[in-house]
């Protein structure tokens, strides 16, 4: 899908704001804000809020967190002026990793419990189950879930690009799952751009596999979401 970006946008590749703390590269119609300072401290609110003003002004139609931080109120209002007014009102869709530490889901993921257009995702094992922690295995994980958690999808040994141009095979957790779904939604709005955030995550719940280890929750499905034929 194309995409013009508004004459506000840098005009380099890359743009570094705040003494270098906030990288924000763009590619085509995929927006990447990664937070990264000395200490790998992503909790600061003053930059997590400039992300989600610069995804904004970049009119980006995703916002994807892999991370989990303390709760703010103040980012909480901005992500619901996203949800709501971005994409011409339509909605920035928000998506969020649940977390791994087998407990309930962390923020900003838990947003999406009673939210129409906040979606959380957990992360599935490899027999198709929510993926729990084993207590045999020193330092193992489990997926964050609840009643509300909108979707889950694979979070075990993805293969992923690392630095240097290498690839990691072992790209596991919640951190793993989300993008998969973020990726998903963009295919899903480069077909259906007038879909609202609302939409996006119905679609999400309603084309799922359900799986008898996940159910209530769904496991993504790709095919069924962009109601392509042959979905089997």
């Amino acid at each position: 899908m194309e995409h013009a970006w508004p004459a506000s946008s840098p005009p380099s590749n890359l743009e570094r704001v705040h003494s270098g703390e906030l990288l924000l590269r763009r590619s085509s119609s995929l927006c990447a804000l990664a937070q990264k300072n000395k200490y790998y401290d992503f909790t600061e609110t003053a930059l997590i809020l400039r992300g989600i003003e610069k995804a904004r002004s970049w009119n980006a139609d995703i916002l994807n967190f892999s991370i989990y931080f303390q709760d703010s109120d103040v980012i909480t209002k901005k992500l619901a002026e996203a949800a709501k007014l971005g994409r011409d009102q339509r909605g920035i869709v928000v998506v969020a990793a649940t977390g791994n530490d087998g407990g309930l889901p962390k923020y900003p993921a838990y947003l999406a419990r009673g939210a129409s257009d906040f979606i959380s995702v957990g992360a599935s094992d490899e027999n198709d189950g929510l993926k729990k922690r084993n207590p045999n295995i020193p330092n193992d994980w489990g997926s964050n879930n609840e009643a509300d958690v909108t979707i889950a999808a694979p979070g075990l040994r993805l293969v992923t690009t690392a630095v240097n141009g290498a690839y990691d095979c072992s790209f596991s957790g919640t951190s793993s799952a989300t993008p998969q779904v973020a990726g998903i939604v963009a295919l899903l709005l480069a077909k259906e751009p007038a879909l609202t955030a609302k939409e996006v995550k119905q679609r999400l719940r309603n084309s799922a596999d359900k799986p008898v280890g996940l159910v209530p929750l769904g496991r993504v499905n790709a095919c069924r979401a962009l109601q392509l034929s042959d979905c089997n």
